[in-house]
């Protein structure tokens, strides 16, 4: 697996990231020790320095809302992919209190379903393993844990996930 953008939590046999310093995409404020990291690659998302076909699954976690041309990581993606590319975005329709300055996109599942249909006809897309709306701290403690369980699964039902998953096959 290539883990594309990995910031400071790779999770790839192969990792890589086109930053080491911080930035204001890495959410933990810490350079990248690239040294430490299995398998580190400093390169351009949009510009892999992989042969076509190289890995079985291709993930870019928080990735595709920071890029200038998403249409150009998605179709470097699908290049080096055997199997799968897998795709976590922001849902639009979180709550938030302010957008991302950070970000150049914002996705919903339509818009994102739309994109990735330009290059993948097999697309699911679901609710992502990342955080919901509460901590997850909440949910852990015996007797408050079951009311705030019930107000995280309303906030979905209103305002759909917090974040998107995409798999999507070749």
């Amino acid at each position: 697996m290539l883990d594309i953008g990995c910031g400071n939590r790779p999770r790839g046999d192969v990792n890589c990231d086109m930053y080491l310093d911080e930035t204001p995409h890495i959410m933990i404020k810490h350079r990248i020790d690239a040294k430490k990291m299995t398998n580190f690659v400093l390169c351009d998302a949009m510009h892999l320095p992989f042969r076509d076909k190289s890995f079985d699954i291709v993930n870019a976690s928080q990735v595709l809302e920071h890029v200038i041309n998403p249409a150009s990581l998605l179709s470097e993606m699908r290049r080096i992919s055997r199997e799968t590319v897998t795709i976590d975005v922001p849902n639009l329709r979180r709550l938030t209190i302010e957008e991302n300055l950070h970000h150049i996109y914002s996705w919903s599942y339509f818009t994102l379903r739309n994109l990735l249909a330009l290059f993948f006809s097999d697309i699911v897309i679901l609710p992502s393993e990342y955080q919901g709306y509460l901590p997850q701290s909440l949910f852990d403690k015996k007797i408050v844990g079951p009311p705030f369980r019930l107000l995280e699964s309303s906030l979905e039902i209103l305002f759909g996930a917090p974040f998107l998953r995409a798999i999507c096959k070749i």
